[in-house]
C-alpha cells in the first residue's frame, strides 16, 4: 500500500513538473476553453448519470470532433498562441536595443546637449544645499508661526478680558442707577414725599418671564444672610414645581412695580393650600431679595 503511495506521489509530482511547461500549459488552457460543454455537462448536467452512461457520452463527444478537434487544433493554436507571445518578447527586446542605440548615437551627434558628469555633480551639489536652506527657512517660519498664533491668542484672551470688565464697568452702573431709584422711590413713599421729577410707580400683572426659570430659594431670621433653609423650585408661569417634577404651589398673586423693581408675589401651597406672601426687590435677572410673611429674610438665586 506504501508503495502505491509513493508510486501516486510520484506520478502527481512528475504531472505537476510537466504542468510548469509553457505548451503543455498553454494546450491544457486552449482544450478546456475549446471543449468547457464536455465538462459542464459531465460534473453538472450529468451529475445523475451512472459512470458508464458518462463514458458513453464522452465516447460520442469524442467521435463527433475527432482527432482533429480533440488535440490537433488545440495543439495548433496552443503552439500559435505561444510564437505570438514570443514574437512579441523578441520585438519588445528588439525595441529596447534601438531606443539604446538611438541614444547613443544622439549624445554623440549632439554633444552641448549634454552637462558634462563634473557640472552636473556641481549643480546636484549646488541644489541639495538650496533644499537645506529652504528646511531651514522653513523650520524658521514655523518658528515664527507659532510666535505669531501665541500672541495672537494672548491678545484675544487679553481683548475678552477687556470686554468683560468693560461689561462689568456698565452692568455696575446699571444696578447703580436701578437701586438708587428704587431706594429713592421707596424713600419718597415711606416719607410721603411727593416730587414731580419721580416716575409714576405703575404696576404689572402676571409679568411671568421675570420669575420663569429654576432658583435656589434661602430663608433666613437675619437680614443680608444667604445662607439658611432652602428649597430648589422651578417656576413655570404661575405654576411652581419641585426639583422632582411635583407641583409645589400655584401663584395667586403677582404684581412687578418697574420704576421701584418691587415684586408683590403671593404663592398657594399645595400641600396645605396655605398662602405664602413675598415682598421681593429685583436686583438683577438672577436675584431677588426680600421678606417671607413680613417676618424672615428670603433671598432668590437663579440656578
Amino acid at each position: 500500500m506504501s508503495n502505491f503511495k509513493e508510486k501516486i506521489s510520484e506520478i502527481m509530482q512528475d504531472f505537476g513538473g510537466r504542468i510548469k511547461n509553457p505548451v503543455i500549459a498553454t494546450f491544457i488552457l486552449v482544450w478546456m476553453y475549446q471543449h468547457w460543454t464536455l465538462i459542464f455537462r459531465l460534473f453538472s448536467t450529468y451529475s445523475n448519470f451512472s459512470v458508464e452512461e458518462k463514458l458513453f457520452l464522452v465516447k460520442i463527444y469524442i467521435n463527433h470532433y475527432g482527432f482533429c478537434g480533440m488535440v490537433f487544433c488545440p495543439l495548433l493554436i496552443s503552439f500559435g498562441s505561444l510564437f505570438c507571445y514570443y514574437l512579441i518578447a523578441i520585438i519588445a527586446q528588439l525595441i529596447k536595443i534601438v531606443g539604446k542605440f538611438l541614444n547613443s548615437l544622439i549624445a554623440k551627434i549632439d554633444k552641448p546637449g549634454f552637462v558634462p558628469l563634473a557640472d552636473l555633480e556641481r549643480e546636484e551639489k549646488y541644489s541639495k544645499s538650496l533644499k537645506l536652506q529652504l528646511k531651514q527657512s522653513i523650520e524658521d517660519n514655523k518658528e515664527l508661526t507659532y510666535f505669531k498664533e501665541g500672541h495672537e491668542q494672548t491678545h484675544k484672551d487679553l481683548k475678552e478680558e477687556i470686554d468683560a470688565a468693560n461689561k462689568n464697568i456698565l452692568n455696575n452702573t446699571v444696578f447703580k442707577e436701578n437701586i438708587e431709584h428704587t431706594l429713592m422711590i421707596l424713600l419718597a413713599k415711606d416719607k410721603d414725599i411727593q416730587q414731580k421729577d419721580l416716575y409714576k410707580d405703575e404696576s404689572v400683572i402676571n409679568q411671568y418671564n421675570i420669575t420663569n426659570g429654576s432658583w435656589d430659594i434661602v430663608v433666613s431670621m437675619v437680614i443680608g444672610e444667604k445662607s439658611g433653609q432652602k428649597i430648589s423650585v422651578s417656576f413655570e408661569d404661575s405654576i411652581v414645581k419641585e426639583t422632582n417634577g411635583n407641583d409645589y404651589a400655584k401663584i395667586k398673586t403677582f404684581k412687578f412695580y418697574k420704576s421701584s423693581r418691587r415684586l408683590d408675589l403671593a404663592l398657594e401651597l399645595t400641600k396645605d393650600t396655605r398662602l405664602v406672601i413675598y415682598n421681593l426687590i429685583l436686583v438683577n435677572k438672577d436675584e431677588l431679595m426680600g421678606f417671607k410673611d413680613s417676618t424672615n429674610y428670603v433671598y432668590f438665586k437663579r440656578t
